[in-house]
């Protein structure tokens, strides 16, 4: 059998597909073009159908294997690229895996090395960053009536939602106005501008937060 595209005039039968005749679909319609194997196994289907239209490669049961040949790259319009949430994939040799999968309710996004290490990239929508546990005590203050840099932390704190501040143990509220601030490491007794108490050097405070590891 010739070759598709060696064909041309009245040999060049339905569908045509060769320059400058273009392969004409119907619109509005589901599955206008189709090839599948003898088992009726698609491996291309595409769909004019108006507001649906859409293109399908593969299928779910012979679960053919594309690749993408040769130094070109592949590049995705503004619509972005959707991932199906899943499981950790096989280890490939020689290949890297990006793929998302379920943490809590969230679909999160992962890569896997050809090691088989996997790495989560994304939490809550943000970048996943490991997170470590930390506490200090504070004693030996005497503040009065001012605003007063009560420590300066050992470790960044990942967020200000992250720590809490407790005084003879009871929880203290952050935010301006309230009973403390905190800017990087450094938080701030508002005992002038805020509601917290003056100290004395029996209290004892306790900073619990989360820090880069």
């Amino acid at each position: 059998m010739p070759l598709h595209s060696s064909l041309s005039g009245a040999d060049l039968h339905d569908p045509k597909g060769k320059y400058p005749t273009a392969l004409s679909l119907d619109d509005n319609q589901a599955n206008a073009y189709l090839i599948e194997d003898s088992a009726g196994n698609d491996y291309l289907v595409i769909t004019t159908t108006n507001s649906g239209e859409l293109v399908l490669i593969g299928n779910a049961t012979t679960n053919p294997t594309f690749y993408f040949l040769g130094s070109g790259r592949i590049e995705v319009g503004t619509g972005g690229v959707s991932l199906t949430e899943g499981s950790n994939p096989s280890t490939l040799a020689n290949r890297g895996t990006l793929y998302t999968k379920d943490v809590a309710t969230n679909t999160e996004l992962f890569y896997k090395d050809s090691n088989g290490n996997v790495i989560q990239l994304t939490t809550l929508g943000g970048l996943f960053v490991p997170r470590v546990d930390r506490a200090e005590t504070i004693t030996g203050l005497t503040i009065t009536g001012t605003d007063t840099a009560l420590t300066t932390l050992a470790n960044t704190p990942i967020s200000n939602a992250s720590v809490k501040v407790f005084l003879n143990g009871v929880l203290l509220e952050e935010g301006a106005g309230r009973d403390y601030t905190i800017s990087g490491a450094v938080i701030t007794l508002l005992a002038n501008s805020g509601v917290a108490p003056d100290i004395v050097a029996a209290d004892r405070f306790r900073v619990i937060y989360q820090s880069a590891s």
